[in-house]
């Protein structure tokens, strides 16, 4: 039967029209079932790998010395490398790096401790930063400090901000975490939820949350600064085996966060190289990156750096209240100079500084890969066979789940071409028992059109109309069903017609139909009531025109 919307000349059977149907649905339905598998392997890629590890032979070669004056103030001589490593300053093995401050030298008045200052060479726009220390500089006159800063001559500080991770003064025993910045950086909404701990105060006892240096009611420079953990830093921090802190500087998240454990309690997953921040319950330390607040370009092209400076804007004020003893006789800066024992205790002891990324991407001009937490006995930049499986090992079950879902789609096709090629079968047979016996010997040959069924012979015509529609109904309901069964797989809800209220219009199909079973009783009519003497000759395009198509509710 020729198709009125097909090309010209072109025999087609209605009946293709459901099948098109059929194959619309199962491909919406495949990628209905897909789409989880993209949204899974989405989260995976976003995962992360170690970037860079910093702790081994050559740590020196990937940061700079700073030996100018100290911007913050302190009563500290910074060293070049040279001279760090002639005096003692700077060790390095394949497992540790140490960072001291000079605790030899009786200064006179005025004079100026020798210490220690590197900044990466390599800058960051975000990561997660995981340092494991076994000591850290603690004592009155001391101010360390592990942070990241962006500056250069067109951007000078604070304009690509500050975020100190690890900072205290003198005996502190809790650590203190803080963002630096330039204007329009609040963290007043933030919920306690966000963070185990509490704000610094400012100058009227108000909670230190604001970021810019320049904050009314906060102290200059202050920042917007949050208190750790008990024994996260000082005497009790080096007596406990020192901890691990883990940064986490993440734009697209829209947070800064930190963590805080004491030594051989960090996450397994850390420990193993697959970092799952979400896992570790609330940081101690939570920072919002909201564009209404304080926006991510806040922060940018920031190095990590290592200092221990003295006295200094942050140490100075507060020697008299955490060092009373001392602080009766003489000022800090004096101390400094006049008690080198005192400085035995200032030196940082790193075990494993490693940056992750999420996908796993390498640093500008690196071919590097390293995918090791770097414990005290695997200090590598090159990948390797234990790093390899364990990643295997972490990947095998999401292969797994997606294999799965392509069985399960499979399966789910095969029993959807079985039901469809059942109820096809079904539906022909109803046509040669009811369509195509109808046309009795009245009927012409069925080569020239066929419509009325032609006899009931097994040479009859084509089979009649009603029949082929018939078919129609099945195949597409058939195939209306199994989409819906797909998506019932995905989609656990979807709207239900039972709760819509009452349809705006509907069509009384009961009534339709017991109007064609009428007309097909009557021999002497077709089903749109037409003498049957005067549809032979019709042709199919003038029978089917917009008033003779008859509609059909699936």
């Amino acid at each position: 039967v020729r198709d009125s919307t097909g090309p010209k000349g072109q025999l087609r059977s209605r009946s293709q029209k459901p099948m098109e149907a059929v194959g619309r649905c199962c491909i919406s339905a495949m990628l209905v079932l897909l789409f989880p598998v993209y949204a899974f392997g989405a989260t995976s890629s976003g995962a992360y790998t170690v970037r860079r590890s910093f702790v081994d032979e050559e740590f020196f070669s990937k940061w700079n010395f700073f030996a100018e004056k100290d911007p913050s103030g302190g009563n500290v001589r910074y060293v070049t490398e040279d001279e760090a490593f002639a005096t003692g300053l700077a060790e390095v093995s394949t497992d540790r790096v140490v960072l001291r401050g000079d605790a030899k030298s009786l200064l006179g008045v005025g004079g100026r401790r020798a210490s220690v200052r590197i900044q990466s060479k390599e800058v960051f726009n975000g990561g997660l930063f995981a340092i494991r220390l076994d000591h850290m500089p603690t004592g009155c006159g001391t101010w360390p400090a592990f942070w990241l800063y962006g500056e250069d001559q067109e951007h000078i500080w604070p304009t690509w901000g500050e975020y100190d991770v690890i900072e205290g003064v003198h005996t502190d025993t809790s650590v203190i975490t803080t963002l630096h910045t330039s204007a329009h950086c609040d963290q007043s909404k933030l919920s306690r939820s966000n963070m185990s701990h509490f704000w610094e105060r400012g100058t009227k006892g108000n909670a230190a949350d604001s970021c810019n240096v320049d904050a009314p009611d906060q102290f200059h420079n202050q920042g917007c600064s949050q208190r750790g953990p008990m024994n996260s830093m000082g005497q009790s921090f080096n007596e406990g085996g020192g901890g691990t802190y883990v940064a986490e500087w993440d734009p697209a998240a829209k947070h800064i966060r930190t963590w805080f454990w004491p030594a051989n309690v960090e996450p397994a997953d850390l420990r193993s190289g697959y970092p799952e921040p979400d896992s570790w319950g609330p940081p101690y330390s939570y920072f919002s990156l909201d564009p209404y607040s304080c926006s991510a370009d806040h922060f940018i092209n920031m190095r990590m750096v290592f200092s221990l400076t003295f006295c200094g804007d942050l140490g100075g004020p507060k020697f008299a209240a955490m060092c009373p003893e001392p602080a009766r006789a003489m000022t800090c800066e004096e101390f400094v100079a006049q008690h080198p024992e005192a400085f035995s205790e200032a030196y940082w002891s790193v075990r494993s500084l490693d940056v992750y990324e999420k996908g796993g991407l390498q640093p500008p001009g690196s071919s590097e890969s390293t995918l090791t937490f770097l414990s005290d006995q695997r200090r590598a930049i090159s990948p390797n066979p234990r790093s390899t499986d364990k990643r295997f090992k972490a990947s095998w079950p999401k292969m797994l789940g997606l294999m799965g879902m392509v069985v399960t789609l499979v399966a789910v096709v095969m029993v959807a071409r079985s039901e469809i090629q059942g109820r096809t079968a079904k539906a022909k047979a109803r046509v040669g028992t009811s369509a195509g016996g109808s046309g009795g010997n009245a009927a012409g040959p069925g080569g020239t059109l066929g419509y009325g069924g032609g006899a009931g012979s097994q040479d009859a015509g084509s089979p009649g109309h009603h029949g082929l529609q018939s078919m129609d109904e099945d195949v597409a309901g058939t195939a209306k069903a199994v989409y819906n069964s797909l998506l019932a797989l995905v989609v656990p809800w979807r709207p239900r017609s039972s709760s819509w209220g009452q349809p705006s219009a509907a069509i009384d199909t009961a009534g339709m139909q017991a109007q064609r079973m009428a007309f097909r009783r009557d021999q002497s009519v077709s089903w749109d009531g037409t003498p049957r003497s005067i549809q032979r000759h019709m042709t199919w395009d003038s029978l089917h025109t917009p008033e003779t198509i008859p509609v059909i509710a699936h």
